[in-house]
């Protein structure tokens, strides 16, 4: 778990140049780079740093400034690619092996739109001199699935705007009518402990 900043894979991105110049010039316009590591500040978007090819390390971007194809027609913005904002300072990153390249159907917008899985960052409360965030109560936690998405723009969206549609594992019909988990869980209860000294906790039937 990390404070602020955590790792990325290497994932070959182009950068939009107008987020480079503050909006003042380069529309259009692209420079090639790896993404490197991603920032989370609390209630803000996900911030993205960027191995550029002329040797500039680029850091705070949001998603909407990146596409893995420069021939996207950059359809949806910032509040559709990132349905959230961070809850929390502490993160990690994962590529789920399950996951790693298949395909889903993301909900972007008002839109299903075809897509391909590159990682997961998670949050959490991790260090107990911070308030308590949306990040520890089950029915508002959300990971964030970043998807390189068949229109050319990446996303990054929670669980419950995602349908994974791999042949041989899914059967995709429509999204379900499921519930958001609000359960907190435990297994340590008074049945769990023994109060003598037996070594293999056997009771007395």
């Amino acid at each position: 778990m990390s404070f602020l900043v955590a790792n990325l894979p290497l994932e070959p991105v182009f950068v939009r140049n107008e987020f480079l110049y503050n909006h003042k010039k380069g529309e259009g316009e692209f420079t090639k780079g790896y993404w490197v590591s991603v920032k989370a500040q609390k209630h803000r978007a996900l911030l993205f740093e960027t191995l550029l090819e002329n040797g500039a390390l680029y850091d705070k971007l949001p998603i909407e400034a990146f596409v893995h194809d420069v021939a996207s027609d950059l359809k949806f913005k910032q509040s559709d690619l990132a349905l959230w904002d961070m809850d929390a300072w502490h993160i990690t990153t994962i590529v789920k092996d399950a996951l790693r390249h298949l395909d889903a159907k993301v909900r972007v917008g008002d839109e299903l739109v075809s897509g391909t899985y590159v990682c997961t960052i998670d949050q959490v409360d991790a260090d107990g001199s911070l308030m308590p965030t949306c990040a520890s109560i089950p029915k508002e936690h959300k990971s964030q699935n970043v998807l390189a998405l068949d229109n050319g723009q990446f996303c990054s969206m929670p669980n419950n705007r995602i349908l994974w549609t791999e042949p041989s594992l899914t059967k995709v019909v429509g999204p379900p009518d499921y519930e958001a988990c609000e359960e907190i869980y435990f297994s340590n209860t008074a049945l769990n402990y023994c109060h003598t000294d037996a070594w293999f906790y056997e009771g007395s039937d």
